[in-house]
Order: structure tokens, then sequence, then C-alpha cells
């Protein structure tokens, strides 16, 4: 395996796991949105 193809492999690697940083992140503040209320309330 040639190195640009590693590196290539790697960003895709590095893009997924961003993508999946912001989808827990994303999902984690409407959890927050939708729990607080109620424990509050």
């Amino acid at each position: 395996m040639n190195i640009i193809g590693m590196s290539e492999q790697w960003d895709l690697i590095v893009v997924h796991l961003d993508a999946r940083k912001r989808v827990d992140i994303f999902t984690l503040s409407i959890y927050g949105l939708v729990i607080f209320p109620k424990t509050l309330g």
C-alpha cells in the first residue's frame, strides 16, 4: 500500500470519528433538553 492511499484512508477515519462525535454531542444536548425539564418539573 502506498503512502497516499494510507493518508486518504486516515482522512476518512478522522472525518468519520468527527461525525460520530458531533452526533453524540447532538444526541446528548437533545437528551438534556428533554430530561432536565422533567427532573426539574
